[in-house]
């Protein structure tokens, strides 16, 4: 399904994602790190109206423009300027899977399933094992950023319990 409803800003380009402005009566171009409720298919100056497909009710695929090169099967994320990627992003939401590659700025078809949900990532950082004596060691870990949950089991072999803290 789809709606028409009033855009809170110009829409330059057609087939950007898009989330409720904080009035909850108009749309704004959806940011990386907003919940999008769906996909503008034209351009609208501000305060006009514009229809939006409807994620929760689509009956078929969306088109999405892209903000990096994508291939078919890439599973896509809200970016920047109401656009998708297929690298997440520290608060990034799940747009879908893609159909068909497209480089930037380009047209991608998209099945929406999981359209909305938080994205996740996980990171496996391997197994570290205690090289010293030391009461602390540090264990760097790639693609971890400062908002990000970490998960990590610890398993003792005879000793003191001990307390793993992530920085």
């Amino acid at each position: 399904g789809s709606i028409t409803i009033k855009s809170a800003e110009d829409i330059d380009t057609s087939h950007l994602l898009v989330s409720l402005d904080d009035s909850g009566e108009a749309v704004v171009i959806c940011s990386g790190n907003t919940q999008p409720i769906g996909v503008a298919i034209d351009e609208c100056d501000i305060n006009e109206n514009v229809s939006v497909v409807l994620a929760g009710s689509a009956e078929s695929t969306f088109l999405c423009r892209t903000i990096s090169d994508i291939n078919a099967g890439d599973i896509l994320y809200t970016a920047s300027g109401g656009k998708v990627t297929n690298k997440i992003q520290g608060t990034s939401f799940k747009v879908g899977i893609a159909l068909n590659n497209a480089s930037i700025d380009e047209i991608v078809e998209v099945d929406t399933q999981g359209f909305g949900s938080r994205a996740m990532q996980f990171c496996n950082a391997g197994i570290h094992t205690w090289t010293t004596s030391q009461t602390e060691e540090t264990v760097e870990v790639e693609n971890v950023s400062d908002t990000d949950i970490v998960i990590a089991t610890f398993q003792n072999v005879g000793g003191n319990e001990k307390t793993i803290v992530a920085k």
